[in-house]
């Protein structure tokens, strides 16, 4: 194989890959809006805002607090706030609308512990959609080290589902600190597959080139 053929099939392959790369990266793109509670801004020199609303979000029960990042109850995961599901009470909630398309595998992830500084114990139960499962109820009794929940689901319909966390053991005003919350779709099989019979080719057809070098030296 001449030089110009291995740079096309370079080519070909690379351009194979990118293309199939940014419809992964698109079909990855989450699905949740401030998932990380950046919106809105606390600055309270307390180092917690109480809210009853929140940009993207619905909060239906009570209120909650918008936590700033190491300011005596630990540190973000993603950027410089986090959320605690209790605000003033012993409960609270949140929900967000999210589009999903049926039989589609999806990916939910969040960080989450609980407010040990208000409640030794926070229990949360987490849903994803009208029509799917509920997926778990998490118990954390320290703000010391972050949990990473993460679970596929098939979505059963195509359109709006609902993400929702609801406070269901909490105390002293504090409950369980959320963030870095996202919801991806899984990229299918055929487009890894295609990527990696992509790369192959590039193999052989380099392989070919040193034996073909190899002859006529």
């Amino acid at each position: 194989m001449t030089k110009s053929k291995i740079a096309a099939t370079l080519a070909g392959v690379l351009l194979a890959g990118t293309t199939l790369a940014m419809a992964g990266g698109a079909q990855a793109a989450n699905l949740i809006n401030n998932g990380s509670f950046e919106n809105p801004v606390c600055t309270d020199g307390a180092g917690y805002c109480n809210v009853a609303s929140l940009p993207s979000w619905t909060v239906t029960t009570n209120n909650v607090d918008i936590v700033q990042s190491g300011v005596s109850w630990g540190t973000a995961t993603d950027g410089k706030q986090m959320l605690d599901l209790v605000g003033f009470g012993s409960t609270g909630g949140i929900s967000q609308d999210f589009s999903t398309v049926a039989n589609k595998k999806y990916l939910l992830k969040f960080d989450y512990a609980s407010n040990g500084a208000a409640t030794t114990q926070a229990s949360v139960n987490v849903t994803n959609g009208s029509g799917l499962p509920t997926l778990v109820t998490s118990t954390q009794a320290s703000t010391v080290g972050w949990t990473t929940f993460s679970q596929t689901f098939v979505a059963g319909t195509t359109g709006t589902n609902t993400l929702s966390f609801l406070e269901t053991i909490g105390g002293n005003n504090g409950g369980v600190f959320l963030d870095n919350i996202s919801i991806s779709a899984v990229p299918e099989p055929a487009t890894w597959a295609l990527m990696l019979v992509g790369f192959g080719g590039l193999g052989a057809a380099l392989r070919s080139n040193r034996r073909r070098v190899a002859a006529l030296a």
